[in-house]
């Protein structure tokens, strides 16, 4: 390496960026944050950053497309499924570990949408408990095909071995550009998840949580009361009567009226014309929240 390229590869690394003529080998992204070694030349540390994460890292905001997925891959070698979109109709999930010679192990999660499967890519492992935040780092999308592959990928693009960790049907409750709200119906992953655009492009928080946003539940109820569907992230819900109530029901919840010949003193409140509903948990059987014309408790 010449003189100028040693001054170029420390502006860079002043400004916490990998050089150009680093950003094409693996070795070279290994060098370059290997921060020991640059501790003993008096030069800034820097974390340890594998070459799955910086390939994503300063990438763009990934479409809903397979030709990324495409030109990445030769299958004439690979067993993966060619790029092919496939609208179903149908919302399905799938949650691969991949032993991968490059990125080393992580898993990828994959939600059915527009007819291809947009995709995640972690080193954590999915959360079956609220509370614990992971990082999703958004990788090119992949077909619908893929919800059933497993195997071996012996060389080029994501060598490595693929197993199916858990897979299952979904319910999508709220999806904004910034933030997606889920209910996933799986073997071993089931419950109500959050993802949330975090700092990059391409970086997302994801989470388990118990609740249903106050914002869901104020329009829910609105629409309860006023005995119209429900719109949500492109999914209808019509309120169904039980015993005379009206109610909504969104996976394991349900949004359902006060019943005014109830013993409770909110049974007084419906009878003299206040509207009340609640949010239940059906598994736990455990009442979440209540709503009013003016009011959100969560309890």
């Amino acid at each position: 390496m010449n003189s100028t390229c040693e001054k170029k590869e420390l502006i860079y690394r002043r400004r916490l960026l990998p050089p150009p003529f680093l950003l094409f080998t693996y070795s070279g992204f290994e060098k370059f944050f290997r921060s020991k070694k640059e501790a003993k030349k008096g030069l800034p540390s820097h974390p340890t950053v594998d070459i799955l994460n910086l390939q994503i890292l300063f990438s763009k905001p990934m479409p809903l497309s397979l030709k990324l997925y495409n030109q990445k891959r030769d299958f004439t070698k690979t067993p993966e499924p060619k790029g092919i979109i496939k609208k179903t109709g149908k919302r399905r999930f799938v949650i691969q570990e991949h032993w991968a010679k490059k990125a080393g192990h992580h898993f990828d999660f994959r939600l059915e949408m527009q007819g291809v499967l947009r995709s995640w890519a972690t080193h954590k492992e999915i959360p079956k408990k609220p509370g614990k935040r992971i990082i999703l780092f958004e990788v090119e999308p992949h077909p619908v095909d893929y919800l059933n592959f497993e195997g071996e990928i012996k060389q080029g693009y994501g060598a490595g071995i693929v197993k199916i960790f858990d897979k299952g049907t979904y319910d999508l409750i709220k999806q904004t550009p910034k933030e997606l709200i889920i209910y996933l119906k799986g073997k071993k992953i089931k419950g109500l998840y959050v993802i949330l655009k975090y700092k990059e492009p391409n970086q997302f928080l994801f989470f388990k949580t118990n609740m249903i946003s106050e914002k869901i539940l104020k329009y829910l109820f609105k629409c309860l009361f006023s005995n119209k569907p429900a719109h949500l992230a492109g999914r209808i819900l019509r309120p169904r009567k039980i015993k005379g109530l009206r109610y909504f029901r969104i996976g394991k919840y349900i949004f359902i009226e006060q019943n005014p010949k109830s013993k409770s003193i909110y049974a007084k409140m419906a009878q003299k014309g206040k509207k009340i509903a609640w949010l239940i948990d059906t598994e736990k059987n455990k009442y979440i929240a209540y709503v009013t014309p003016n009011k959100v408790k969560f309890l």
